[in-house]
Formats: structure tokens, sequence, C-alpha cells
């Protein structure tokens, strides 16, 4: 029997290809105001199909907005034993004691990077320079 005359099984989709599309695009060319990257519940408050759908389309076109690649380690000689200060106390913390973390410059946000970012690809999350 040819494949053309076997009925399509289960239910018939009820988003159509421009639908799907307008996802796509949205999630690679814009950001919603108040986030740095789509979220699935994002993408579907603006579009209307279910979270569920929104993730489905994501994975099938291998999007995937909330990862960014990049790294950089610090060239500093004592970075191993100043993580290991930073981060000891919440690993092991010490008996009736409290951890506390301060941000020493809590005012200062880095805006501006040097380079733009690489834009997110179908399968490639989106780069940025480490500074």
């Amino acid at each position: 029997m040819a494949s053309s005359m076997i009925p399509a099984l289960g239910r018939p989709a009820t988003i159509s290809v421009d639908h799907v599309a307008q996802v796509i695009v949205d999630t690679l060319e814009s950001t919603p105001k108040t986030a740095s990257h789509w979220s699935r519940a994002k993408m579907a408050e603006k579009f209307g199909p279910s979270k569920s759908t929104v993730g489905r389309i994501g994975k099938v076109f291998g999007l995937q907005p909330h990862r960014e690649e990049g790294i950089k380690l610090s060239n500093d000689s004592l970075f191993t034993e100043k993580v290991y200060d930073i981060v000891g106390p919440y690993l092991n913390p010490p008996d009736s004691a409290v951890v506390l973390s301060v941000d020493e410059k809590s005012q200062v946000q880095a805006l501006a990077r040097s380079q733009p970012a690489f834009p997110m690809m179908p399968g490639t999350p989106e780069r940025r320079s480490y500074d």
C-alpha cells in the first residue's frame, strides 16, 4: 500500500504553519519587554498556543532561548583558593553558623559589552563576549 493512501493518525493540527513560523521568528529575532529571553509561558501568552505546544515547536526546531554560551575563567593565581573560600561555607556550613553573601558592588551593572552578541540560531545558543 502506498504511503499516500495511509490516513494520518492522531488529532488534526490546531496551529497553522504561519503561526509556527511566527513563534520561531519571534524567538530568534525579538525579546519580551520584561525579560532577557522568551520562555514557553511568555510565548504562549503572546501567541495563544499552550506552553506544551510552544515547547514542542522549540524542540522540533532546536530552539533554546534560555541557553547562552560563553565563559571566562580568571587568570588569578589564587582563583581556586578564593572559590573554595566563597563556596565552601555553602557546601559544608559550620555548626550554628549563618552564611551570608554580599555583593560589594551592588549598584554597578554591566549594561554595555565590548562586542555584540552572536544571535541564537536553531540548535545553537546565543553567544556573548565575557566582559
